[in-house]
């Protein structure tokens, strides 16, 4: 039991100082009077776990290359199989990095993997089915998958109201490709959009002071 003769208390555990003057303690030191319990150490840290996702896109990468040198006939498919590894790699680190934060994990997701997709359609020609369907079905997706798992998980509304904002207006854009005749279906744009609305509205109507002191908070205003 060690003691602190400052403040003329005993301490238990095997701390060095005491928790109120964070004078030394004296006596011995008893592990077994140690106030919290021991927790394992994890099997896998997450600095292994990006070595090995990181050894995997590359390893992934370069047998895609060597195929496609070996068979050239079969055209440059290597490339765009490359480029779902990369696609597949940026989100999969994000995933690991962002994994305490589900929501916010989410919100990165869904940025990533539009611009990915958009890029993507481009490389292979620009069928438009990027802007037609997996835009406006991921911001839906998003939306929908934070709802629920805000609502399931008991999240407090001040670890998602933020990202929800977020994932609501950036799913407002696919009325500009409506608008401008970019999108050759316009279905799941008008859809995403009214969907994006009301959840807006929504927020804005019920959680609106909620909203504004953490866009404060994150603003620093």
């Amino acid at each position: 039991m060690r003691y602190c003769s400052s403040c003329r208390v005993t301490v238990t555990g095997v701390r060095a100082r005491c928790p109120l003057c964070q004078n030394l303690l004296t006596g011995d030191i008893a592990p077994e009077t140690e106030v919290f319990p021991r927790l394992p150490a994890p099997r896998y840290s997450r600095q292994l776990l990006y070595k090995l996702v990181n050894l995997a896109a590359v390893v992934s990468m370069v047998v895609c290359l060597a195929v496609n040198w070996m068979l050239p006939e079969q055209g440059a498919w290597s490339v765009f199989a490359c480029a779902g590894i990369l696609a597949a790699w940026v989100t999969t680190a994000v995933g690991i990095s962002q994994r305490r934060n589900i929501i916010k994990n989410i919100t990165w997701l869904l940025f990533l993997i539009s611009l990915l997709t958009i890029l993507l359609d481009r490389m292979i020609g620009w069928l438009g089915w990027s802007l037609d369907y997996v835009f406006p079905c991921l911001c839906v997706a998003s939306m929908a998958s934070m709802i629920v798992l805000s609502l399931a998980m008991h999240i407090p509304p001040n670890e998602y109201l933020v990202n929800l904002v977020l994932a609501s207006a950036y799913g407002v854009v696919p009325l500009v490709f409506v608008l401008t005749d970019t999108v050759g279906v316009i279905y799941p744009s008008v859809i995403c959009v009214a969907v994006s609305v009301i959840i807006v509205a929504w927020l804005w109507i019920f959680e609106g002071k909620g909203i504004r002191r953490e866009l404060k908070k994150k603003l620093h205003l």
